[in-house]
């Protein structure tokens, strides 16, 4: 989470950048707040996918995003193995 006066400053880029370098992963799951469109949009463009979403207190629901990389067609994961 990037606190807010760090917003549009390219953080939460560099931050997905060095995860991305320490630890690649098959796969990748994330959430953010549904109403957090920039966050949204930032995940899309880094290529994780939309695959749900999930009201976590009243009135507050998030969008749980996945990216799959480097996996072979026969190593299926889905997000039910995750939690």
């Amino acid at each position: 989470m990037v606190h807010p006066a760090a917003h549009r400053r390219g953080v939460a880029t560099a931050l997905l950048d060095a995860l991305d370098s320490i630890e690649p992963a098959k796969l990748t799951v994330v959430s953010t707040g549904t109403a957090n469109l920039p966050a949204v949009a930032l995940y899309h463009r880094r290529g994780f996918v939309s695959v749900g979403e999930r009201q976590v207190a009243p009135g507050v629901t998030v969008t749980l995003l996945e990216r799959r990389t480097h996996q072979h067609p026969s190593e299926s994961t889905t997000l039910d193995d995750c939690s």
